[in-house]
């Protein structure tokens, strides 16, 4: 009696498992398209310089559609993205990028239903975009680029086999430059560098920053993370949009704050993440925070490096920022996170 009683309950867990893999949603993948011929106000915290809230975003648009969303992206000047798993554009106004769609990805399981774009620029719905830049070190009047900076591109495309070189002058001899490139995957790289051809010494800290400015539907799934989250002296920081949103209420906008030599740190969907990822050697203050603009929810991951970059007269200095936009995948965020050395980078899937 035992033994089959053991059978039963085999049989029904075996049933059990099979029907959650047939009735559960998964992403389904179309191939591949083919590749292009050619190949803020500074603040402090803690004496920590950060990235500073973003202005106001201009007025929304009524939807999303194709239409709205292309005169949306009409309407600043943009450098295009094209590669296998990812196309899209970067805003060249604020070095903003604003504009990703899962080329492998559709929003239903229906082939025919639209890509999941991942990042939205401001002025549509739900913004959602990440973004480089350098604060000044106390005491100094270095001008510096900002959210109406536009940046001229050494191309008009940027792909795995095309680098592109955002620069920018400050008119007082000094040049900023973000060189820019993507992998077959999901993994941009920013090189952040400095150019000094003034007569004295730049001193900057370079910080890079994702804002989602509106709160998402979630699926309140408490074996499942949704929201800000990242690595930080080898621990797993997660924190749900409420939790950000409260923690802020009553320090500044200010949720988490941490520093290691590296790490990482993100907002994760379901499916989808975004990460900014310091240089693993160099001491950085990763931050979560909120803040309401306009009555609405404005939150925001960002890093900043600890100590000031400083550039001598007729020297040049860079600093090397990667960005995941995509699936997570465990198998590539395995990979990533061995090949640039960022610690437990698949703890972005949640295993429950």
């Amino acid at each position: 009696m035992d033994q089959n009683r053991l059978f039963l309950a085999i049989a029904i867990s075996v049933a059990i498992m099979l029907g959650f893999q047939v009735l559960m949603p998964h992403p389904k993948t179309v191939p591949h398209l083919a590749a292009p011929a050619n190949g803020p106000n500074e603040t402090t915290l803690n004496q920590s310089p950060t990235p500073a809230p973003l202005g106001t975003p201009g007025g929304q648009l009524a939807g999303t559609n194709a239409a709205a969303s292309a005169a949306a992206l009409a309407q600043v000047p943009r450098l295009k993205i094209v590669a296998p798993r990812v196309e899209g554009s970067m805003s060249l106004v604020g070095a903003r990028l604003d504009y990703l769609v899962l080329r492998d990805y559709h929003e239903t399981i229906k082939r025919t239903s639209p890509l999941v774009q991942l990042l939205e620029p401001l002025g549509q719905k739900k913004p959602y975009y990440i973004q480089y830049g350098w604060s000044a070190a106390p005491g100094t009047t270095t001008k510096l680029p900002g959210d109406d900076t536009r940046w001229t591109p050494s191309a008009p495309t940027l792909s795995p086999n095309s680098p592109v070189t955002l620069s920018w002058d400050n008119g007082a001899g000094v040049t900023f430059q973000i060189v820019l490139s993507v992998d077959n995957d999901y993994m941009f790289t920013a090189k952040q560098a400095v150019v000094n051809r003034s007569g004295a010494p730049v001193s900057v800290f370079p910080w890079a920053r994702i804002r989602r400015d509106y709160t998402p539907v979630t699926l309140g799934y408490y074996l499942l993370h949704e929201g800000p989250l990242g690595v930080v002296k080898g621990t797993l920081q997660e924190m749900t949009y409420a939790k950000v949103k409260s923690a802020a209420k009553d320090h500044d906008g200010l949720a988490f704050q941490g520093s290691d030599d590296g790490g990482w740190a993100g907002i994760t969907d379901k499916y989808w993440l975004t990460a900014v990822i310091p240089d693993q050697i160099s001491p950085v203050t990763i931050a979560f925070r909120h803040l309401t603009q306009d009555g609405g929810d404005r939150y925001q991951v960002d890093f900043v490096h600890d100590e000031a970059e400083t550039v001598a007269p007729g020297a040049q200095a860079a600093t090397t920022t990667r960005v995941f936009a995509g699936a997570k995948v465990v198998q590539l965020l395995d990979h990533y996170g061995a090949e640039y050395h960022i610690p437990g980078f698949w703890r972005a899937v949640d295993f429950g």
